[in-house]
């Protein structure tokens, strides 16, 4: 396994869109809205997608795909052809993607929102499948699934939101898809451009109501899991734990997301780099820190150094 191209074809290694979320602003020196503004959302994430296929060629890894307000599938279907193009040309075999954070509202009592909601992410679904996605991750909101926030909900919008989740398990499995469930507690909040500084306190205390359990739950009514090591941290379940508890052995996990920090996703650390020494067979990893300098000392410390050039 000490070969570059061996560890990358069995970890099946990626790196997630979200690492220009903060790094396309300094690029350009431009906000977020400028940007928008001057280009439209579906030309700014082509632009997107055309930045980090680049630098996964480089690397000779794949990418997640992120998906993120104001884009839409629907803005974006007329342009699957030209984006499914830059990732080939970019020779980005491995392909998965993260569905919106926005758009999950699954579950919800508000029968507008959660079907409005519903349909999102079935035409992200849709739109990914023409990209050759192979594995789509989805945070369900822990609130809908167990945990805190959770108890303070009617046992029958878990239940609706349940429903729900195995609807878009059936709509992916169909389009050739696996739907992998990563759960956030409710209080966690996103802008375009990452997280709300005032947010973070707020974030990491809920964080704490994410648990083991849940994602027992979840394993048990069939679902793929995604194990995101800055989430544990945060949450005082360490990798160990996740270990201990059996959701790696029982082929419950198929992804891992890798990230040093507790709020923000930083380079990864020892605990990332020890662990991807002993994942078993058939758990992927996607790296997702949020800056480019942590993406490249990310893949230095797993011993990747940049295969190929224009």
């Amino acid at each position: 396994m000490n070969d570059i191209k061996t560890i990358i074809e069995a970890r099946q290694i990626a790196a997630s869109m979200s690492i220009t979320e903060e790094r396309l602003s300094l690029l350009t020196g431009e906000s977020l809205k400028a940007i928008l503004e001057r280009k439209g959302p579906a030309e700014f994430y082509i632009d997107y997608v055309e930045y980090v296929a680049d630098i996964c060629h480089t690397y000779g890894i794949g990418i997640e795909l992120t998906s993120t307000e104001p884009v839409t599938a629907g803005a974006l279907e007329p342009y699957a052809d030209q984006i499914d193009g830059i990732l080939s040309n970019n020779k980005i075999r491995i392909r998965r993607a993260h569905l919106p954070f926005q758009e999950v509202r699954i579950g919800y009592a508000n029968p507008g929102l959660r079907n409005s909601s519903l349909r999102q992410l079935k035409a992200w679904i849709e739109l990914f499948q023409r990209l050759g996605v192979s594995v789509a991750v989805i945070h369900p909101i822990g609130s809908m699934i167990g945990g805190r926030y959770g108890r303070a909900l009617e046992l029958s919008n878990r239940d609706s939101a349940l429903a729900d989740l195995k609807m878009l398990k059936k709509a992916a499995e169909s389009c050739g898809i696996i739907l992998a469930v990563e759960i956030l507690p409710a209080s966690r909040t996103h802008t375009t451009m990452g997280f709300d500084d005032q947010m973070e306190t707020a974030y990491s205390e809920s964080l704490a109501y994410t648990t083991i359990p849940e994602m027992r739950f979840l394993a048990s009514e069939g679902f793929q899991l995604v194990l995101d090591s800055l989430h544990l941290r945060a949450s005082g379940h360490p990798v160990r734990e996740w270990e201990e508890a059996g959701l790696f052995d029982d082929g419950s996990t198929v992804l891992a997301h890798f990230s040093g920090g507790t709020i923000r996703h930083k380079c990864i650390g020892q605990e990332e780099v020890d662990l991807f020494k002993r994942l078993p067979k058939g758990i992927s990893v996607t790296l997702e820190p949020f800056s480019l300098a942590d993406l490249q000392a990310s893949l230095k410390k797993l011993g990747l150094s940049p295969q190929n050039s224009h």
